[in-house]
């Protein structure tokens, strides 16, 4: 494959060359980084990250495609699945786009996939779109991360950022200083036990599953110490809030919130956001990622009851295409999407307390 003169191939991206995809991309999701693509082998996947590169060497254009094996289903061949997150990534023309997504779906199928979903990134629709229905990709509403969502811009000074708040959000990030709001860097041990412990109590309040405390562990000790923070607020010597952010390349994304509901009056939901911004910026981000707005797609949006709280940052709003399936094996396909997988959300739903399934995502 020839780009203005230069050959295209595509293959497999070594840990470096992918870093630097990462920081050439305009704006990469930590879906696509490398932290997290460790993280999910050391929870049964595989990660392969394929790159459509220049003649130069210059990976013009990759993917991140996580596999994992088919549980024990003897009655179901081939039911495997095969899943992009947000990618691909890299501001890449058409026809580079095209064999890297076609190697991936050959990627798919070889790991014993029934399907791969796409999920790609609004920033790269224009150019991905065509190919994903030229390859045979149909979209479905079954997507797994959240669509919606907020950028607050960090790279005006922060006195301006601050400035861009609407002005009760403004006025709350202040007022949880002067009511004694404290925020410390977690250093593992007693703080991963304490965000665990107020992250069961919001699933139980809010109505969602959570992981084990180990997955929560792993993804903390995974992006330590750079690229990754976890903020705890304090009230009175009291744990009440935390934080959970992560960097990728010029996007700092707000991951994972906890909270007791003790002394929520103080406001310390504001300061972690904005500490979590302060700290993004100080890392080079350009942009924050506030990770969920309620969807104008779905009724009754569970995400609508924080985007009031969201909302006062006054991110701008973005709106990802959603997901796209290549079935690879007919029958496992409509067996998994149509019957396991919608059982299994509605487990998890049983589990977390809702009387209604799980929205997607």
């Amino acid at each position: 494959m020839d780009h203005n003169g230069e050959k295209i191939t595509i293959r497999h991206l070594d840990g470096r060359e992918w870093a630097g995809l990462i920081e050439r991309s305009p704006h990469p999701s930590f879906l696509q980084g490398g932290p997290w693509g460790d993280l999910k082998t050391r929870f049964g996947w595989r990660a392969v990250r394929l790159g459509a590169v220049a003649g130069d060497g210059t990976p013009q254009a990759g993917l991140q495609l996580l596999t994992r094996a088919a549980r024990p289903l003897k009655f179901l061949p081939g039911a495997g699945v095969a899943y992009i997150p947000r990618g691909p990534i890299g501001p890449a023309p058409v026809d580079a786009l095209r064999p890297l997504l076609a190697e991936a779906v050959r990627v798919a199928a070889e790991s014993g996939a029934s399907f791969l979903r796409a999920e790609p990134p609004v920033e790269s629709m224009d150019t991905a779109g065509p190919v994903l229905a030229d390859l045979g990709f149909n979209r479905t509403p079954q997507y797994i991360q959240i669509r919606a969502t907020g950028y607050v811009d960090l790279r005006p000074p922060e006195e301006e950022i601050l400035a861009g708040f609407k002005a009760k959000t403004r006025y709350n990030v202040r007022l949880a200083g002067r009511r004694g709001v404290e925020v410390r860097v977690a250093t593992g041990g007693a703080d991963l036990d304490s965000f665990y412990a107020m992250t069961v109590v919001t699933g139980k309040r809010d109505g969602f599953a959570v992981h084990g405390q180990e997955y929560y562990d792993a993804v903390w000790e995974t992006y330590q110490p750079d690229t990754g923070r976890l903020l705890i607020a304090s009230v009175e010597g009291q744990d009440v809030a935390a934080l959970f952010a992560v960097r990728c390349g010029s996007v700092a994304t707000y991951l994972y919130g906890a909270s007791t509901g003790a002394h929520r009056r103080a406001m310390p939901n504001y300061m972690l956001q904005w500490e979590a911004m302060q700290w993004g910026r100080g890392g080079g981000c350009e942009t924050y990622d506030l990770w969920g707005l309620e969807d104008p797609e779905i009724d009754d949006d569970p995400m609508a009851g924080v985007n009031r709280f969201k909302e006062g940052f006054q991110p701008r709003k973005v709106l990802h295409p959603g997901a796209y399936d290549r079935p690879l094996n007919q029958l496992s396909y409509l067996a998994l999407t149509r019957v396991l997988m919608p059982a299994r959300a509605a487990w998890q739903s049983i589990r977390a307390g809702r009387a209604t399934a799980p929205p997607p995502g």
